[in-house]
């Protein structure tokens, strides 16, 4: 397989970014910069990746902090 779909949900499980993934030497590259579908900045918090390749489903937890 040569593609793949990241989505990011936050705590409430509410989809907040999703995007199509490619393979890149032998590695899926997927990228989120921590801006929502809407191209707004999410807040700091906790928050679910999951991604989708081959047939399979992957689960991560993230943390977003922003400093400023």
């Amino acid at each position: 397989n040569n593609s793949g779909k990241l989505e990011i949900y936050d705590f409430s499980m509410s989809k907040v970014f999703d995007t199509e993934c490619n393979f890149t030497n032998e590695y899926l590259d997927c990228k989120w910069d921590g801006l929502n579908n809407n191209g707004d900045r999410v807040a700091n918090g906790v928050y679910f990746c999951k991604v989708q390749t081959g047939g399979k489903t992957y689960w991560e937890k993230l943390g977003v902090i922003k400093l400023k």
